[in-house]
């Protein structure tokens, strides 16, 4: 289970884009277990609680994937999108960049390009690639970061979490 960004490290970044998709946008039901190995529930004893690959298929930021437009993070309820890669490269190191508008947490956006520059998109240890996306209605596209992009997670699709510590757990911001 992972997508091709052109790096040897890809696998370390899944986990991260796993756990954002399946923590932060649902379609259908969720309940609780780690976010990070999705799992099914078994029909059966003894049945193996890893679904084959392909049903992952909506966790893969491919061309054409419909999914959610996150947040910059900080309590922020919008997020930057920018006309450019490059301006969106600026912007996320505070530099005057331009070309760079914020759109409303939970926009529906298409993914039509993953690009990952190892020279450009990589800060201390972290990979950070970006996405090229547009709206579901086609009035703007540009620049983001993949993970601020959720998935849209097909109804009837069971996810599960695992409470760490204290905290409860919250979907869609409830």
């Amino acid at each position: 289970m992972h997508f091709d960004l052109g790096s040897k490290n890809r696998p370390a970044f899944l986990p991260l884009f796993v756990t954002i998709l399946a923590l932060s946008a649902c379609d259908g039901s969720g309940s609780s277990q780690d976010a990070s190995t999705p799992t099914v529930a078994p029909t059966e004893v003894g049945v193996s609680l890893t679904p084959a690959p392909e049903s992952f298929a909506w966790m893969q930021p491919t061309s054409g994937r419909a999914a959610f437009l996150g947040d910059d993070g900080g309590g922020a309820r919008t997020g930057t999108v920018c006309t450019t890669a490059d301006h969106y490269r600026n912007w996320i190191k505070s530099n005057p960049s331009g070309g760079c508008t914020s759109y409303i947490h939970g926009t529906r956006v298409v993914i039509e390009q993953v690009i990952f520059d190892p020279a450009k998109d990589t800060a201390s240890e972290y990979q950070m690639p970006l996405v090229r996306i547009r709206s579901a209605d086609s009035s703007w596209s540009g620049y983001t970061q993949l993970q601020t992009l959720h998935p849209l997670i097909p109804k009837g699709t069971i996810v599960y979490f695992k409470r760490v510590g204290n905290g409860s757990i919250q979907l869609n911001g409830t």
